[in-house]
């Protein structure tokens, strides 16, 4: 009797924890988990599942017994415990996770600020994809680095779909990309963010409201944003989402009290990475407004070159490494020749429907100068010429393995928005950073797999045709 009760005990009999599956990972986490116990099939439907006190995400129930998820990391290496429990009340031990260290110790507590192309924005939205396949979550994941994220509840955000678009032609449908989404917003995101009494609740929004994020970018930032905030409504929001989630509906019309700039310092980073700490500086004129247009949204070079000092400052205080990236020309994109075309058609002199794109070219070339004027005789700052990488595969592609990606309309290396990238061109972007900071600290980071990323890249000109798109790659 007492042999019976001795397994019992032990859970040879299946009624105790049989462990996750596997038992360790990256410490970047975001890798699917199984774990097992008998005691699971007490606990009701929703089911939550925590490890380290980090909630895990796609919760998903195979049987009774077993359940699936997805982990988000640790800030620590070494075991964590892993729980499930359910909203009705009740909690099961699945056993302990195991994360392994990083590949070198400067990326202990690695920190990503910016704006979209760092926050990892794809189809003009974001998603838990998207996300987790930005420049600075790949990096993250090459490094076996923690970079908590403010993961999105999948379905919650609308995006650019296929649906949106003119199969035969690979046309766009609508006029403009972002009013479309904006409309989306306000229809399908809203509703979903308010409770019974109609207040305005983005922790509902978020997977794990209570995590403290270290890839703190926002989409549209600019670098005097990073400082003051951005002091526009929907931005603020952004803010809200990425670092106060528990804001009340009042509280969101107004800044948090903590800047980008402060949540950066906050979490005493010993690795700073912005691949486009100032891409919003100059990538902002309106395109689709008549006429030639208007250049005044450009930030002037003096409010340029006073914010940038104070970031630097700011940075410097850290005592961190820090990798900014140059800013790229963005009037190479597609939709920069579509308007001087259309300039030419409406009867605009030549220099007319032209001179507009060099100014801009001539300001991006004036705010690069200007970074590396100010991080001179900073060793620890780095500077990834991303500028000379970015015009180098706008004008040749990018060649991976056997297939070429462009920088046309779905040719592989740009999402649907026609701005931001695809996961394989984010993670050629990455492997710029893994470069640079591995000959920079001495770190033996690998490089990322272009060609794995490429396989499953939905974005991907083959990923693209599968789904109708006849003029994918063309």
């Amino acid at each position: 009797m007492r042999r019976i009760s001795y397994w019992l005990a032990l859970g040879v009999l299946g009624c105790g924890p049989s462990g996750p599956s596997p038992k360790e990972g990256s410490s970047f986490g975001h890798f699917e988990v199984r774990a097992e116990s008998a005691e699971l099939g007490s606990l009701a439907e929703p089911l939550a599942v925590s490890v380290g006190g980090i909630f895990a995400y796609r919760v998903t129930r195979e049987d009774s017994r077993t359940v699936r998820f997805f982990v988000q990391g640790a800030p620590e290496p070494g075991a964590q415990e892993v729980w499930a429990s359910s909203r009705r009340g009740g909690k099961v031990s699945l056993g302990q996770l195991h994360y392994r260290p990083p590949a070198h110790p400067v990326f202990q507590r690695m920190v990503a600020f910016g704006a979209s192309l760092t926050m990892g924005t794809q189809d003009g939205s974001i998603s838990i994809h998207s996300q987790t396949y930005g420049p600075a979550a790949q990096l993250a994941r090459a490094a076996g680095a923690y970079l908590s994220l403010p993961l999105v509840k999948e379905g919650f955000l609308p995006s650019l779909t296929h649906e949106d678009f003119d199969l035969a032609t690979c046309r766009f449908k609508d006029s403009d990309v972002f009013s479309l989404l904006a409309k989306r917003a306000s229809s399908e995101l809203l509703p979903k963010l308010r409770d019974s009494e109609g207040a305005v609740h983005i922790s509902y929004a978020r997977v794990d409201p209570g995590l403290e994020v270290r890839n703190v970018a926002i989409g549209g930032f600019r670098v005097e944003h990073v400082l003051k905030g951005p002091g526009q409504l929907f931005a603020t929001g952004l803010e809200h989402f990425v670092w106060n989630p528990m804001a009340t509906t009042e509280e969101l019309l107004y800044e948090p009290e903590e800047k980008m700039i402060d949540r950066v310092e906050a979490m005493r980073p010993t690795l700073i990475v912005s691949t486009d700490l100032f891409g919003n500086d100059y990538n902002n004129v309106q395109l689709g407004a008549e006429g030639v247009p208007d250049l005044s949204a450009l930030t002037p070079m003096e409010s340029f070159r006073a914010s940038l000092a104070e970031v630097l400052a700011r940075l410097e205080g850290t005592g961190a490494e820090v990798f900014l990236a140059t800013g790229p020309d963005a009037t190479v994109l597609p939709q920069y020749d579509e308007k001087v075309q259309k300039l030419r058609e409406a009867g605009y002199s030549e220099a007319e429907a032209t001179s507009w794109r060099e100014a801009i070219r001539r300001r991006i070339g004036e705010y690069n100068a200007e970074l590396l004027a100010q991080v001179e005789g900073r060793p620890r700052f780095h500077v990834v010429d991303l500028h000379a990488k970015v015009a180098e595969v706008l004008a040749s592609g990018l060649e991976v393995g056997e297939t070429r990606l462009s920088s046309r309309p779905l040719g592989g290396l740009l999402s649907l928005d026609g701005m931001h990238f695809t996961d394989t061109g984010y993670a050629a972007l990455a492997n710029e950073f893994v470069r640079a900071i591995n000959q920079s600290v001495g770190s033996q980071v690998p490089e990322i797999d272009l060609a794995a990323v490429l396989a499953e890249d939905a974005n991907s000109v083959e990923r693209l045709r599968e789904a109708g798109f006849s003029c994918a790659g063309q």
